[in-house]
């Protein structure tokens, strides 16, 4: 599973959202879903827990 990375990449973009100007609620929720984006597009690299594909989420403002 491509797992590596949730928990800093959910911070990252919690403080990004908030950075933006996003209520804490809307911020929480935008960065639930780019994490959830970024593990769906994971490329599946090695064995065990592998890198998310946060480069390749697109679509997202």
């Amino acid at each position: 599973t491509s797992t590596h990375g949730t928990g800093c990449t959910f911070a990252s973009a919690l403080a990004t959202g908030l950075g933006a100007g996003l209520a804490i609620g809307e911020a929480f929720d935008r960065a639930v879903q780019f994490v959830r984006r970024a593990l769906i597009a994971a490329p599946g690299l090695g064995q065990g827990h592998g890198p998310m594909g946060q480069q390749f989420v697109t679509g997202f403002r």
